[in-house]
């Protein structure tokens, strides 16, 4: 198909095509799909597109793109979208990026999200992020995290985290750190925590501090801590202050 024929492809046409047919499309004609044709397709359909044609998408057709399209795709297409695709990419759309696809996409596209898509994440999906993924993250886009999106990071990856991570997160995100998780954060990261951050922390969650976690607390950080905090701790946690 010329790129006249490709712009002038109506939906029901874009959806007769079968796999084959949009596999043989030249990658300079696939800019010109409209989007309306291109959200026509089935996920099977686009699933077909090899990578240098996900490569050519505009940023307009990336965030036309459906969920359940996305959801199909192989790591190799998803990963054939370049950085100001995948900026443009909306919560939704981040939505269903499947773990598998997460653990496999490039650092610099997921610090190409905007903090809204990154809210979008599922929790498997934040589960499944390398290292190498969250230390590509910006301080906002983990300032946007949820407390449930902050539950599903894994130790290796909190610990990962920058000063300046650790100062972008809410009380309420990080609320959602369980005992065995604050038992993970370094001692850097606790020694940059806020007043406000540290005095939000549950007892539970103290609880999970080790002796080298409480040693790093300063005394202006431990002066904001109620009882009930403080009671959570054991003697041999207490004697580490």
């Amino acid at each position: 198909l010329s790129i006249d024929a490709m712009g002038a492809l109506t939906t029901a046409q874009a959806a007769a095509l079968s796999g084959q047919q949009l596999a043989a499309i030249e990658t300079a004609d696939i800019a010109a799909l409209s989007t309306a044709a291109l959200r026509a397709l089935g996920a099977d359909q686009v699933a077909a597109f090899t990578s240098g044609q996900f490569a050519a998408l505009s940023s307009a057709q990336a965030v036309a793109l459906t969920a359940d399209q996305i959801a199909g795709l192989g790591t190799a297409n998803l990963n054939a979208l370049g950085t100001s695709q995948f900026a443009a990419l909306s919560s939704a759309q981040v939505a269903a990026i499947s773990a598998a696809q997460a653990a496999k996409l490039e650092n610099a596209d997921v610090a190409a999200l905007s903090t809204a898509a990154v809210k979008g994440l599922s929790q498997e999906a934040i589960a499944a992020l390398t290292t190498g993924q969250v230390v590509a993250m910006t301080s906002a886009q983990v300032g946007a995290l949820s407390s449930g999106q902050m539950s599903a990071m894994t130790n290796a990856d909190l610990a990962k985290l920058e000063s300046a991570d650790i100062k972008a997160l809410s009380t309420t995100t990080l609320a959602g750190l369980s005992a065995a998780q604050m038992g993970g954060l370094t001692t850097d990261q606790i020694a940059v925590l806020s007043t406000g951050q540290v005095s939000a922390f549950t007892p539970d969650q103290l609880s999970g501090l080790g002796t080298a976690g409480i040693a790093a607390l300063s005394s202006t950080q431990l002066g904001v801590l109620g009882s009930a905090q403080v009671a959570a701790w054991t003697n041999t946690q207490l004697a580490a202050i």
